[in-house]
C-alpha cells in the first residue's frame, strides 16, 4: 500500500512539473510573431539593382536596399517617418548617399498588393524615375 502511495505521489509530481514547463514556454512562440508580412519588389536605378522590401501592414518597417557596387553591401534606406503618405520618403540609414527615394502613393496595408509601384530617387538637382516590380 505504501508503494503505491509513493508512485502515485511521484506520477503527481511529474505531471505538475511538467504542467508548469508547458505554461513557461507557452510565450516564447507569440515573441517571435509579426504583424505584417514582406513582399519584395525589384527594379533598376543607373543599371544597379534596386530592391524593396515592402512591409505589409506596418509600412514603417519597409526598406530599400540599393546594390551601388556589385555584390558588395548595398546602401540601405528607410523610411523618414512610420506613418505613409501620398509622397513616402526613403532616406538613407547612413550618410553613405546624399539622394533620397519618394514613393508614391503607400499604404499602411493592403488588401491586393501592387503589382507595380512607382517612385523617384532624388539627388542633387536631378531625379530618375523608378518602377518597382513585384517578385
Amino acid at each position: 500500500m505504501l508503494i503505491m502511495f509513493v508512485r502515485l505521489q511521484k506520477s503527481t509530481f511529474i505531471l505538475k512539473a511538467l504542467t508548469v514547463l508547458l505554461l513557461a514556454c507557452l510565450p516564447l512562440g507569440a515573441i517571435a510573431q509579426k504583424a505584417y508580412e514582406t513582399e519584395l519588389y525589384t527594379s533598376t536605378l543607373k543599371g544597379k539593382k534596386v530592391k524593396l522590401s515592402l512591409a505589409n501592414g506596418y509600412a514603417g518597417a519597409s526598406v530599400i536596399s540599393w546594390y551601388t557596387h556589385g555584390k558588395n553591401k548595398p546602401i540601405l534606406f528607410i523610411p523618414e517617418s512610420g506613418v505613409p503618405n501620398e509622397d513616402y520618403v526613403f532616406r538613407p540609414e547612413k550618410e553613405r548617399d546624399p539622394g533620397y527615394f519618394i514613393l508614391k502613393n503607400i499604404q499602411e496595408a493592403y488588401n491586393h498588393l501592387p503589382r507595380y509601384i512607382k517612385g523617384y530617387y532624388l539627388s542633387g538637382k536631378f531625379s530618375l524615375p523608378l518602377k518597382f516590380r513585384r517578385i
